[in-house]
């Protein structure tokens, strides 16, 4: 008789639900057309910064630096866009772009528990800063 094996069973990828593909992708690329067409709200920009970073962060968890590459660009840009408080110029918008549309493709080919990592890792450092940023903003 064999002895059982003591390594559980590998879990089956499950990709996202139209559902969950229209909360996490459509509703920053609106916000990334709102801002190309010249309707600047930090809503929309922290929207399409935050989708870029779960893409990071999903990238960095799967160790593909070529598309953590591509996606740093768009975040950079955006950092900068809300940095200046406007709107992205034409080459911001294409580099801003093409980022997403990287993020997009590579993120929802993921599975969700590789997802569910990086949202939980973009969360956690989101708490950390702003428990570190709150005493700094309020002695200003």
């Amino acid at each position: 008789m064999r002895k059982r094996s003591s390594r559980s069973p590998r879990l089956v990828a499950k990709l996202l639900t139209p559902m969950q593909h229209c909360r996490l992708v459509i509703g920053p690329r609106i916000h990334l057309d709102l801002l190309l067409a010249g309707s600047f709200d930090f809503a929309y920009v922290c929207s399409v910064a935050g989708f870029l970073n779960v893409a990071g962060s999903a990238a960095y968890l799967k160790g593909h630096r070529e598309v953590q590459a591509e996606i740093h660009k768009g975040q950079r840009v955006v950092l900068r866009l809300i940095e200046k408080a406007r709107g992205p110029d034409e080459t911001e918008s294409l580099v801003i772009r093409d980022a997403l549309n990287i993020a997009d493709r590579w993120l929802v080919a993921q599975d969700t528990l590789i997802l569910a990592k990086a949202i939980s890792s973009c969360e956690r450092e989101s708490a950390y800063l702003k428990q570190v940023l709150s005493p700094r903003l309020s002695n200003s």
